[in-house]
């Protein structure tokens, strides 16, 4: 439940961060959501 919970937010962190100019983020949010 955690892992789905922490991975949502990550999920749309990852969408956020890709509308800007944050690979870092965009990167470590898939690695977390793999």
């Amino acid at each position: 439940m955690t892992l789905t919970y922490r991975g949502r937010k990550y999920a749309q962190n990852t969408a956020v961060a890709k509308s800007t100019v944050r690979p870092e983020l965009v990167y470590r949010g898939q690695k977390v959501t793999r």
